[in-house]
């Protein structure tokens, strides 16, 4: 996942050195388990609502 992420950065600037590809794909690869996180947390709270709302 992480080569594939720091390869897909790496065409979009090619002027970047490796450290910088790698401490840039680690950054969005955070922000994306938080987005994903929060999602699931609204997901889990709509799906309990739900449930309640069929008692």
């Amino acid at each position: 996942l992480a080569d594939e992420k720091i390869q897909e950065l790496g065409r979009k600037s090619a002027g970047l050195d490796t450290t910088r590809k790698a401490v840039l794909t680690a950054v969005n690869i955070m922000h994306e388990k938080v987005l994903l996180e929060e999602e699931n947390r609204r997901l889990t709270q709509e799906l309990n609502r739900l449930k309640y709302d069929e008692q």
